[in-house]
């Protein structure tokens, strides 16, 4: 696809960016954005835009002041042609080749009669038209309606993250059904209480009534897993009574279960406050189709979830096993990490090559679990013999890695974090560019942190010589790049600490070593370390 952002406001007005696939546009003001912008109100890596497989999709990247679409603050969010972007006081449409998509509904409030009573409909009726009902208008809103839900599906089917799924699932609600509030809960897995996960209004809604939902209808809904439309609130016995109804002005509600086959994992609850807007049962047929399609989506992304927690789970077990074989370098894996993630910062790599090289620092020495315990504690130094065997761990470590679905990129990383600019390293003799990128930043965060660290064969040097001794090495053993954003760390201060406290051997690193990875926390690119960035923490 052909796409590009056109300047409206700012420095970019009236200018042109083109946008490839594959090749992320980052925005901001630091040195390492790919579309420097001169603006106090954006932050130095603000947002990514990026297209990949055909999706454009812009995020933020923990900015100040957030990245605006179309007027809504957002983390992450599909494009669509002829979306505003807002960063700062610039302004930026996208464009594509791509025919401008139609809205999803475009139905007016007098098509289908409100009905004042309560409507509960079971999921497996919608949609479905009795011999009484089939007319050429009912067949073409049948007609308007799958098209409604195929599109949606589409959607919600290309997101494998849940929070931004449930982002979209909400979006596309609030386009279909024309509501002034809108909210998606899900259901603990455990409690089975409700939590509210996503929350819109449009803008005129007042700002004390944007987050509420009356509790009655929500709370009918999820137990007894029927969809139901209230057309009229004042008409309806059980509704109009409720505290919230009253209180939050709420003229007409509708909401649906969000539900994987029999299981429902929360609702969908939309609502009118301002006008005249009465929801109907079309309204709720067309709803309650979405649940179902966007409940098979959640529960396929909260299965990832769990499968990204086992797999957590799982190298927690490894690292603390090697680090109790081995206890002189007990956290030096975190610190590896850490090290390795300002310099891929540094060095504005995407999400995906970051987890990449997080997970490749916290996993660099697994091999050594094939090393054996008079090696590893021996006091003195190393025979070439002895020598040998320790150089096999990195080929080892990368073994057992690849036997992780979709790990490959992490073995690799782990496999040539030894190699050597020159050439000269192991195990491959791998030289320059042919070295993984991820293996380069590993290879100068683990010689920094071997260097300042403690081991009982060696006394440990200060930050500074180790930061001089980098230096020497680069163009030798390793990237110049790599060595750059290092030193550039350096320069600002940001590796003083390590020094200072990589002996407390005290630290239970095994229990806290992928805390933040398992909560998508772990120095996360969208949000830069707060050094990172040259604005005071907001208020």
């Amino acid at each position: 696809m052909r796409a590009s952002l056109f300047g409206l406001k700012g420095v970019m007005s009236n200018k042109n960016i083109p946008l490839e696939e594959g090749k992320p546009l980052i925005i901001g003001r630091g040195e390492n954005a790919t579309l420097r912008l001169p603006d106090t109100g954006i932050s130095r890596m603000h947002a990514i835009i990026e297209i990949d497989k055909g999706v454009p999709t812009v995020e933020d990247m923990g900015s100040r002041n957030g990245t605006w679409v179309n007027g809504k603050k957002i983390a992450r969010v599909r494009l669509s042609h002829y979306d505003t972007i807002c960063l700062g006081e610039q302004e930026l449409r996208f464009e594509t080749d791509h025919e401008p998509p139609t809205k999803l509904v475009e139905m007016q409030d007098d098509q289908e009669p409100a009905v004042d009573e309560r409507i509960k409909l079971p999921t497996d009726e919608i949609l479905y038209l009795a011999p009484t009902e089939r007319t050429d208008e009912n067949f073409r809103r049948l007609q308007e309606n799958l098209s409604t839900i195929y599109r949606v599906g589409n959607l919600v089917n290309a997101e494998e993250d849940l929070d931004a799924l449930l982002e979209l699932i909400m979006d596309a609600v609030m386009e279909v059904i024309k509501a002034d509030r809108g909210d998606l809960l899900l259901a603990e897995r455990e409690t089975r209480e409700l939590r509210q996960r996503v929350s819109r209004h449009r803008r005129t809604v007042p700002s004390d009534m944007r987050s509420a939902y009356s509790t009655t209808v929500v709370k009918q809904c999820f137990e007894e897993g029927y969809s139901i439309v209230c057309a009229d609130t004042s008409k309806d016995d059980q509704i109009s009574v409720s505290e919230s109804v009253g209180a939050q002005n709420i003229r007409s509600i509708v909401c649906v279960p969000l539900q994987a086959g029999k299981e429902v994992l929360g609702v969908i609850y939309a609502d009118s406050v301002l006008g005249s807007r009465r929801f109907t049962k079309h309204d709720l047929e067309i709803l309650t189709a979405i649940g179902n399609q966007a409940g098979v989506a959640v529960r396929r992304a909260q299965m990832k979830e769990e499968m990204e927690r086992m797999f957590y789970d799982f190298i927690k077990v490894l690292i603390s096993t090697l680090e109790t074989r081995d206890p002189a370098t007990m956290g030096h894996a975190q610190r590896v990490a850490e090290v390795a993630g300002l310099i891929a910062h540094k060095m504005a790599l995407t999400p995906a090559e970051f987890r990449t090289v997080q997970l490749a620092a916290i996993l660099h020495d697994l091999g050594k679990l094939g090393v054996t315990l008079e090696i590893l504690n021996k006091p003195s130094s190393l025979s070439p013999e002895e020598y040998d065997n320790v150089k096999e761990h990195a080929a080892l470590g990368a073994k057992i890695i690849d036997k992780i679905p979709h790990a490959a990129e992490i073995a690799q990383a782990v496999r040539h974090h030894h190699e050597r600019w020159d050439g000269t390293g192991y195990p491959d003799r791998l030289a320059g560019q042919n070295i993984p990128l991820a293996a380069r930043i590993l290879a100068v965060a683990d010689a920094f942190d071997s260097l300042v660290a403690s081991r009982p064969y060696k006394d440990p040097i200060s930050v500074e010589e180790a930061v001089r001794e980098v230096r020497r090495s680069a163009e030798t053993h390793f990237d110049p790049q790599v060595v750059a954003a290092f030193l550039d760390l350096d320069s600002s201060g940001k590796l003083a600490g390590f020094a200072a406290s990589n002996h407390a051997a005290e630290i239970d690193s095994s229990s806290t070593i992928l805390e933040d990875l398992s909560t998508r926390k772990y120095l996360d690119p969208k949000k830069p370390p707060a050094e990172e960035t040259d604005e005071s923490p907001a208020s």
